[in-house]
This record gives C-alpha cells, structure tokens and sequence, in this order.
C-alpha cells in the first residue's frame, strides 16, 4: 500500500510562488514552480483542503458536510519543506498546482485544483485541539459516508448506522463513550484499512473492525499466553517457528534473514531440496529508516528493497524454479510490490488499474505497470504463496504478477483490502483510516473484499499445520513445479531408522488411511529394551490426551440415545462434586459443553501433576521426577482427585491455580481436569461407568481388540503395553509402570492397528466393516466448530481440534509422545505413537510420517 496523505507531525506544505518556467502539453499549459501558490486548493476525491497565504498554511480534511483542521503551519518555510518539484497548471480556465512529498516519487504526486472560497464546513470547522463529540461523529460518518466506496459490498447499511448511534452522541458525551459508540457503528465494515485512533491526554484506543484471519487469530491468542499481550513478540515467534522447520525440513543450507530494527524478518531466503528457491517477504515497507523531515519514505525504500534483491537474486540465480511466499505480508507501499516484480519479467506490463471513488462519483481509471529491473529478469516457473494475511501493497504484489505466464499462485485467497488508504484527523487527538479506491487488475476483475483466489488452492495459515510440522503450500508448490517431495517405503524406513539410533528412541509405530481404507500400518524398535521385545502393530501404547476424542465419540452415542445433553450442567447432572470457583457459580453455569471445548474457566494448575502416580504404591511420580511436591499417597480415584482439586477442602485445592477469572464460554483454557469432570458426568448421566460404556460401545463394537484404560486389562493378553522411557543425558531411562488418577483424559492404551481403526471410523462417518458407532450426522456435529472462544489451532469441537485442513489430537505424557490426524485437503490419516517424549526431534519424524502418507495416498 502506498501510504495516501498520513497525518505526520512533519511540515507538509509550502507557498510563494517563483522561479516559474512555462511548458505546454497540448492544450494543457505547465509552469514549474519553486513554491506553493496561495489561494484555496483541494484535491480530487480526497476532501484534502488547503488555505495558503503569505504567512502561515492551513491543512482540512472535509466532506460535503463537515470538515476538520488536519495541520497549521506558522510560516511558509515550515509548510514548504514537505513537497518538491511543485508545477502549476491550467486546463482551459482551471488552474491546478501539482507536487511530490518529500520522500516520495513521481507516482506519489498530488494535485490540488483551485477553489474560488473555502468549502463552508471548513470555515466552520472547530479548533484543531477542542473536542466536539457532535463534531467529530458528524465528520467520522460523513466522510466515510463521501469516500468510502464498499457499503453494499461489505453489506452495511450506512444509513441505519447514523439513525441508530447519532442519537447517542451530545456535546456531553464523554471521549472514551463517544469511542465505543464510534467503534459500534463501523464494526459491521469487515475491512483491514479501517482504524479508529484516539491519542491525547485523556485517551488511547485504536480500533479495528476486521475479523481476525489465518495467523492473526494464532498470534493474538500467543500474545495472551505467552508474550504478555506483545503481538509483535508473537508475531515474531510464529515466523521464527515457521522458518526453523523450513530450513530443518527443506533447505539444503542455512537460510539468509533481513531483519528489520524490532529483528522481525523482513526478506528470507535460500536455496530448498532439488535446487528450488525459495523467497519469504513479509512487509513491502521497514526497509529504510524513516527520516525526520520526509513525508512518505518510499523513495529511501526502494532504494533498500532493490539492494537486498541484488543479494537474493545473486544467490538464487541458478535456481531452476522459484517460491516467492507473501502469506506474512501485510502491506506497505504498492511501489515496492512493483519493484519487486519487476525482478520477474523482461517487458513492460500492465500490472493493475485504479480510480478514486467519492459520493457515487468514480476519477478516471490510472494504470500502472510493471517495469523489467533488467533484461535477465527470472522468468524460471515461480509459485508464489498468498493467504488471509496477504494484505494491501502485498496484494499489489500478487495482482502484479498474475499477468505473467511462468507465475502460478498457490495457497489461500488474499485478504482482499488492495485500496489505499485515506488517513483524516478529526481533531482533537481523534483520526479515522479507510479505503477510498477501486482497485483492478488488468483484466479489470475487482477483488476488494474477496481478495485474489489462488489458481492452486493449500492451506496456507494452518497453525495446526505448522505445529504437526507441515508444510502444505510448501509441498504444493514442489508439485507445480512437477516435483515428488514424498518418501518411498525404503527411503521413509532409512530416515527413520537413522533418527531412532541417533536420538536413542526406544519404538515408535505409525498408520495412514484415506477416506475408505487402512493403508498401511508399521513399527520400529523395542517396546521393552531390557526384554528385547520388539514393537509391532498390535502392541498397545499409552496415548496421552487422544484418549479426549474417545469422550468426545462417546458424548455423542449418548446424546443419540437421548441420555445427555451438552448444555447439562455440573448442578443438573447430581454429581457428587461440588465446585468452588472463586469468582463464578460454576456449578450452575458450567455445562458439559463447556467442559468439552476447554472454555469451562477451569485451569490445570501445578497440583494436576500429583495426577500422576506409581501402580506399585501410588507415591507420586511428579515427586519421584523431582517436578513437585505432592501430597503422599497420591490420590489414585478419578473423583476422589477431582473432589481435592476443585473442592476447598480438598489438599490440591487452590483458588488462584486451579481456576480463571473468566465466565464460561468465554475463553479457550485447554484443561485436563475438565476433561476427567466431564467423563464423570457421563457416568452419572448415563448410569453405566465410562470405563465400561467405551469398552462395551466402542472397543468391541469396531473391532479395538488391544485397547484398554488400566494395566491389569491387558493381564491375560499376550500384547502388554509397552514400557514407557524419558531421556536422560542421551539414554533412554524406563519409567516405572505408572497411571492416572485422572485416567480418562490421558491413560488410555491402544495400538497402531487399533487406532486406525479408529480414525478410520470417524473418517468414514461413524461405521467401519459394517459396524456402526455412529451416524454420520453425529460425526458431523463432533468435529463442527461448539465454541466462538477458539484455541491457537483453530475451533474447539467435541474434545477433537479442527481448523479445516486438519482435524485430530495429540498426546504427550512422560515417556509418550502421541499424534492422530486427518488432512481433510488430501483426504489422508495419519498416526504416530512413541513410547518416549523427546520433543527436540517429534517434529522431524511428524514431518516424515506425513510425506510417506503422501506417497502411499498417490
């Protein structure tokens, strides 16, 4: 985005004319001019108003019917310091003046046309530092009401917006009250490009209405649980993370960073696998530092941008294809997008076409092209990588490029706010932010709103993808450029077994389905290293938290039988639990519902450890871990626990741990606790123990002939579950035969073969070989969306995760590292289970599983 009349504490205008020298265009004549004419002048479609005179300059931003004092400048040489090259013009008897700001390029240049008076709003307009309420409500609404173009595209009645808050608003109203009001009224305009500020002495907000897409929702929740509210931190983090597991699963060589000021990314690159380059540009600003005096920077920005690019292209010149990914990029400047295009291509090209909209009156369409860097642009196949966060001048960027033949887009369809935006201070300390343009590609296609669809469609902002360590654009992009990223059987098992020497993992097993069938199920290693038994597919493993969707399944078969309801309270089911939550009446508020997508306000404190206990003489492991300091014995019943820890009477009770300060429903806390309070309710609502309902109604009905909750289950069974190992100084160590006194959130053992059976039974819509656990509408209902509070992956459904690409669970556990999921894109299960938690190469292998499941779903 090209940053369109930003208020800046900078001078912005000048006067005097001198030093004239006369052109003519046709019949247009032009003088060049070495300071600004005075007189009253306006710019076309923008409202921007100027008052020049011999001593000082005055700067409005005005609608039809209202306006506000932007900027004052005492003197002349103040205001004349901010634009350059200033040119006089007439076009019959209209008179123009036209200048570029300081900083800026010839594409960035203004024109004024010259008014006989100033617009009456403005004569009228209050004093630049008195707040009006009145006024500034007024000036939001009308001038969003003259400039902005997307009302009826965005579905907003602007109309009953004023009848509904005008009414609200005197001359009493106070600032932080007329702020919400103001808010409420733009909030149905779904647009990146609005922004309501307040910054003065007794206020600061900002505002927003733009519904949080892709990586914003996964960055604002980081910001709440890890970065003490720093979106910028977490933003960070995310890249950080994201281009770790690229250099460790795709690059042949370390990565090159340009960092900006704050150390976030602004260009990556290197050289992938099988000689691909590989290009990330996560801003089309940041490159320059902004310099006091200057308008707009974006001359001193491409000055930078095209040194880092001489440095990209240098590096990956060789290449025989490209990926240029933008789904990080949420704007800047639209000449840098065309500069950096301008790299691919050895001909000038329309790139896009624009036009500014006011009062239902459109300016001419301008077109812009893109301009080759040289004659040896790239022009290998290029796959660049769009998603909901490709925003703005990043979309500039992709609408550039779609005219090139070598050029495919991949991913997902940009945020669709391409406008620049028109930036108007209202006074006071009070400015408004909006889009004002159409912007059209060149085949005239208007996608404001929409944003730009990808030719090759990939998930491309799954944060649940990139926590299982996959790369689905990526990987689509290998296969544009006709490339197989997918392992063999014999290079999957060379890879694997070369990571279970080096890390010393005991076993693991792994298992793919499709949409109709268990593919292939496999494992590797010892499930017992001093018995040297080796792992197989039917040997039973502890799961961790998938054991959560077997409570979800079952919830559901109950609610087919009429026996539950998930909006049935703690209070209403007659459990034998009371809960004293400190600030809520949560045993009359909190639902199963809530327990089920972890928005129940209960917390897993540092007491859930004492969970954890020895079979031998249920003593703690946390204690015999040296990781807390249980009471002893551990309490080893699932409600006696439960009592303990949510009961004020109970030994692991703790109002400031165990619980939130939040209402149900409101927020996403991710509990085992909860979990282990909702498989009592199904007892008690049911009438028949969980333990019981799951092996009578779902283990024997589909056929999971090694799965069990406790150990003493699988006493007559030749398949004993095998041992679990944590890592000490690079040796595998084996954990004592251990449980749960919370059982049902974690313990449940079942083996590969198992587990297939049982993914592959929700895949299939609740039956598998004929026998059916549940209708296809349960199913359905389990994995849809039961919370508008959502989690870092995505939505909470009925204990699964879900976020469109993938949907599944994971499980980790002292000695247990655990994953179940399906990618709803490729129609491909897969599953992993080891009975060791070393997290420093969990990520390797979940990368590896799940290139094998593409070869093997070919």
């Amino acid at each position: 985005m090209s940053p369109h009349l930003h208020n800046q504490s900078t001078p912005y205008l000048t006067a005097l004319i001198s030093s004239l020298l006369l052109t003519a265009c046709g019949d247009k004549t032009e003088l060049s001019i070495d300071s600004l004419p005075i007189g009253y002048w306006q710019e076309e479609a923008t409202g921007l108003t100027l008052n020049i005179t011999k001593e000082d300059v005055f700067i409005y931003n005005a609608s039809k019917q209202t306006c506000s004092q932007s900027m004052y400048y005492e003197s002349q040489e103040e205001a004349k310091k901010s634009l350059t090259q200033p040119k006089m013009s007439w076009e019959g008897s209209t008179q123009f003046f036209s200048a570029t700001p300081s900083g800026g390029l010839s594409s960035e240049r203004l024109s004024f046309k010259k008014l006989d008076t100033l617009p009456m709003p403005c004569q009228l307009a209050p004093p630049k530092d008195k707040y009006d309420p009145v006024a500034i409500f007024e000036h939001t609404w009308h001038t969003f009401n003259d400039y902005y173009p997307f009302f009826e595209l965005r579905n907003v009645n602007w109309t009953s917006q004023y009848d509904k808050f005008r009414p609200k608003v005197t001359s009493n109203t106070p600032q932080k009250e007329l702020f919400v009001l103001i808010a409420s009224m733009l909030s149905p305009i779904d647009d990146g490009h609005i922004e309501l500020s307040v910054n003065n002495n007794t206020l600061e907000e900002d505002f927003n209405p733009a519904s949080m897409l892709g990586w914003t929702n996964a960055i604002e929740r980081l910001a709440l649980e890890y970065t003490d509210g720093d979106l910028d931190l977490s933003y960070k983090s995310v890249l950080d993370t994201f281009n770790s597991g690229l250099e460790t699963f795709y690059s042949i060589n370390e990565l090159k960073h340009l960092k900006d000021s704050n150390g976030r990314d602004l260009m990556v690159w290197g050289v992938l696998k099988n000689n691909v380059g590989y290009l990330q540009i996560n801003a089309m600003e940041g490159y320059a530092p902004n310099k006091d005096g200057l308008f707009t920077n974006t001359k001193n920005e491409l000055t930078e941008v095209e040194k880092a690019l001489n440095s990209v292209f240098t590096d990956l010149s060789m290449t025989q294809s490209m990926i240029v990914d933008i789904r990080f990029n949420g704007g800047g400047y639209d000449d840098v997008a065309l500069a950096i295009a301008g790299r691919f291509t050895n001909d000038t090209y329309l790139s896009h076409k624009k036009q500014k909209y006011y009062s239902h009156n459109t300016t001419d369409l301008k077109n812009y092209f893109v301009t080759p860097y040289s004659d040896n642009g790239y022009t290998n196949p290029v796959a660049i990588i769009t998603g909901p966060n490709t925003a703005s001048a990043a979309e500039i960027f992709a609408l550039s490029m779609k005219p090139l033949t070598h050029v495919s887009q991949i991913g997902e369809p940009t945020r669709g706010v391409l406008s620049d935006v028109l930036d108007v201070d209202l006074g006071a300390g009070w400015s408004i932010g909006l889009s004002h343009e159409n912007y059209f590609s060149a085949k005239s296609v208007l996608y404001e709103g929409i944003g730009i669809p990808a030719e090759l469609a990939s998930p491309s902002s799954s944060m649940y993808a990139l926590s299982e360590s996959i790369y689905p654009s990526i990987n689509r992009a290998y296969g544009s450029f006709n490339i197989d990223i997918s392992l063999s059987e014999s290079e999957f098992n060379q890879q694997i077994e070369s990571i279970i020497t080096e890390y010393n993992i005991p076993s693991l097993t792994a298992g793919w389905i499709d949409n109709e069938k268990i593919i292939k199920t496999t494992a590797f290693g010892f499930a017992d290293i001093d018995q040297k038994i080796p792992a197989t597919t039917s040997t039973p493993y502890k799961l961790g938290s998938i054991s959560k969707t077997f409570l979800g399944v079952s919830a559901m078969q109950m609610m087919e039988l009429g026996l539950i309801d998930l909006e049935t309270t703690v209070a209403d089911t007659g459990i034998n639990i009371i809960i004293d939550h400190p600030h809520i009446d949560a045993n009359n508020t909190m639902t199963l519902r809530h327990l089920m997508t972890h928005t129940a306000s209960i917390n897993d404190g540092d007491n859930y450890a004492c969970s954890y206990y020895l079979e031998e003489d249920k003593s703690s492991l946390a204690n015999a871990l040296g990781e807390s300091d249980c009471p002893e014995p551990t309490s080893s019943n699932q409600k006696d626990f439960l009592h303990n820890y949510l009961n004020h009477a109970g030994n692991l009770y703790s109002e400031t741990e165990n619980f939130l300060n939040t209402e149900v429903g409101d927020f996403y806390n991710y509990s085992n606790i909860g979990a282990a309070l909702a498989a009592e309710m199904l007892t008690t609502l049911s009438g028949i123990p969980y333990q019981q309902w799951t092996e009578e109604n779902l283990f024997q009905t589909i056929g999971m002939t090694n799965t069990h909750w406790f150990n003493g289950d699988f006493e007559s069974s030749n398949n004993k579950p095998a041992i679990n190992y944590i890592l000490n100084n690079n040796e595998s160590i084996a954990l004592p035969q251990n449980a749960l006194a919370t059982w049902s959130d974690g313990d449940l053992k079942s083996s590969i073969d198992d587990l297939s059976r049982y993914l592959m039974m929700v895949v299939r819509g609740g039956e598998i070989d004929g026998a059916q656990a549940l209708t296809k509408d349960s199913v359905h209902y389990m994995l849809s969306p039961q919370s508008d509070a959502t989690n870092m992956l995505g939505y909470p459904a009925v204990f699964w995760e879900n976020d469109g690409f993938l949907f599944g669970h994971t499980g980790g556990d002292p000695g247990v590292n655990t994953t179940m999921q399906y990618d709803q894109i490729n129609q491909l299960g897969y599953i992993l289970i080891t009975n060791s938690d070393d997290e420093e190469v969990w990520g390797r292998l979940n990368h590896l599983v799940y290139l094998r499941g593409l070869n093997l779903t070919k």
